[in-house]
């Protein structure tokens, strides 16, 4: 509420909330979260599609964080040097 009045709210926000209503107008909740910190993943769409990641988190109400491995190669194996 903004004192007396409903809080306004931007036309994207009321279209994404709309978008989850049922035929009648009832608000249908997104399902509860199902993956966990650590769990292994495949990317089903999307410019990352078919590869695999690991949960690392969430990032607001539903968006997951997944690290990937993008290079899948090993870079260097040898000695490392100090540098001075």
């Amino acid at each position: 509420m903004s004192g007396e009045k409903p809080a306004l709210l931007p036309d994207h926000v009321v279209i994404d909330l709309k978008a989850r209503c049922d035929a009648e107008g009832v608000y249908i909740p997104p399902p509860p979260f199902k993956y966990l910190r650590g769990m292994k993943v495949k990317i089903k769409c999307g410019p990352f599609s078919g590869r695999l990641g690991v949960v690392q988190g969430m990032r607001g109400k539903e968006r997951v964080s997944v690290l990937i491995d993008i290079i899948q190669a090993n870079i260097f194996e040898g000695d490392l040097t100090p540098f001075p």
